[in-house]
């Protein structure tokens, strides 16, 4: 429904995406960002995810979410009152069957 807009979600943004990957698919990275058009969000949403395969069903995968917000050490506020989380960085193993 295009009137119900979740209270964590913009109703407008802006989202671009850069994918590149080797001719194998041994390596590969995404670079992502959302502006999102309101009053209320200021820092746009950085994200970025490296891989490697280690076997053709093991990647190693390496991901930081929302860069910008975990490298000021804010969080990131909502609906003028309520914060959520600003930002992460893993490491983890994805398996393929």
């Amino acid at each position: 429904n295009w009137i119900y807009v979740p209270v964590l979600q913009s109703p407008q943004a802006l989202t671009i995406a850069l994918n590149f990957q080797n001719k194998d698919s041994v390596w590969g990275a995404e670079l992502s960002t959302a502006i999102y058009l309101s009053n209320e969000v200021t820092d746009p949403v950085i994200n970025l995810e490296c891989f490697a395969r280690l076997t053709s069903a093991v990647r190693i995968v390496g991901s930081v979410e929302d860069i910008v917000k975990l490298l000021k050490g804010e969080q990131r506020l909502y609906a003028g009152q309520y914060a959520a989380r600003g930002g992460t960085a893993k490491v983890m193993l994805k398996f393929f069957f």
